[in-house]
């Protein structure tokens, strides 16, 4: 039995006892592309058991934590469907500190920023909504900075982390300099993409050029 695997018998119930509003997700990292061990109230993201690992814990794992933290709380997700979730995560360490699995809990508060921005309208307000941009902040506001995409599928994945990389640069992967996909390439290794089966080739056919072209700019990065 994995450290991950003792934790399943808490996904229930936190999810019991949390309510149906509340989805708990338990996560085992060492299978990135299957990682999702146990779910409670998986309406909420649609996902099931065997699972992908969600693109801010697969960064995680690829560059740790800092200050030996063992969890981080209240930070926004995006759902498939695009609403949005409050989430906090417990880290499951070995007695290296090494991460090795992840308890998660996620709120759709799409309906309560609605709710919120009605009640704006009503009201009128004269101040901007916060911005969200710290762990552990309490406000609901309308312009909220994703931290986390919780996908259904290991592709959603791959094609989200490479899709929000590739946007950093100004021109197209077509017009990119070899420099340029260098450094695309090492940022997606810091994102954790080839831990992901699949995501070096997904990878070449995005910025059109070869697998072993990718190998050897990885190769450089990890130099």
């Amino acid at each position: 039995m994995s450290l991950a695997q003792k934790y399943i018998p808490l996904v229930e119930f936190l999810a019991q006892a949390l309510g149906e509003n509340f989805e708990v997700v338990l996560h085992d990292v060492s299978v990135p592309d299957s990682s999702i061990i146990a779910i409670g109230n998986s309406h909420i993201s649609k996902r099931q058991v065997g699972g992908p690992v969600t693109d801010l814990a697969l960064k995680i794992v690829k560059a740790g934590l800092k200050d030996n933290q063992d969890f981080i709380c209240n930070y926004n997700g995006r759902l498939g469907n695009g609403n949005i979730t409050r989430s906090s995560t417990y880290f499951i360490k070995n007695e290296s500190g090494e991460i090795e699995g992840a308890l998660c809990i996620n709120m759709n508060i799409s309906p309560l920023l609605d709710a919120q921005e009605y009640i704006r309208s009503l009201i009128g307000h004269t101040t901007a909504p916060v911005q969200h941009n710290t762990h552990c902040n309490n406000n609901l506001e309308t312009a909220v900075e994703v931290f986390e995409n919780l996908h259904e599928t290991i592709d959603d994945v791959i094609h989200a982390i490479i899709d929000k990389v590739l946007s950093e640069f100004p021109v197209t992967p077509e017009r990119m300099s070899a420099e340029e996909k260098i450094e695309a390439v090492k940022k997606l290794n810091e994102h954790g993409l080839f831990l992901l089966k699949g995501g070096l080739a997904a990878v070449a056919i995005s910025m059109n050029v070869s697998e072993a072209t990718i190998y050897r700019y990885l190769n450089k990065v990890k130099s």
